[in-house]
């Protein structure tokens, strides 16, 4: 379709310990995706960065999708029964809603124009 036409990988680069960020473009947003393991591998860190201008319609990132995801008191959400959970920081500029399509419920990030030059950062802990 025409969203896949729009999404292009860029590679990646290296940080200086070996940690990859890898690159990506959809449309005219270049995008960094960071992904590493927790210390104890316990869990991973995502975060991603975004530049440049989103396109005129409706731009999310999948955070997770699980046949439900459960809001906690204090922040965060579990995936599943159980299967992990997902940290999100209280009071970062994206915010985090559920949506459910085809039967499963999805935990996704709107992107704007307005908060679109804030990282988006996230911890999943197993």
């Amino acid at each position: 379709g025409q969203d896949e036409a729009l999404f292009s990988s860029q590679g990646y680069t290296l940080e200086a310990n070996g940690q990859p960020v890898f690159r990506s473009k959809l449309g005219d947003v270049k995008i960094t995706d960071r992904i590493a393991s927790i210390e104890g591998g316990r869990g991973l860190e995502r975060t991603m960065t975004f530049n440049g201008k989103l396109i005129s319609w409706d731009t999310c990132v999948l955070l997770a999708e699980a046949e439900q995801i459960n809001e906690q008191p204090g922040g965060g959400w579990v995936i599943g029964d159980r299967e992990y959970y997902l940290d999100y920081a209280a009071g970062a500029a994206h915010r985090p809603q559920i949506q459910t399509r085809g039967g499963r419920q999805q935990l996704v990030v709107r992107l704007t124009n307005a908060t679109l030059n804030e990282p988006l950062s996230y911890r999943l802990f197993w």
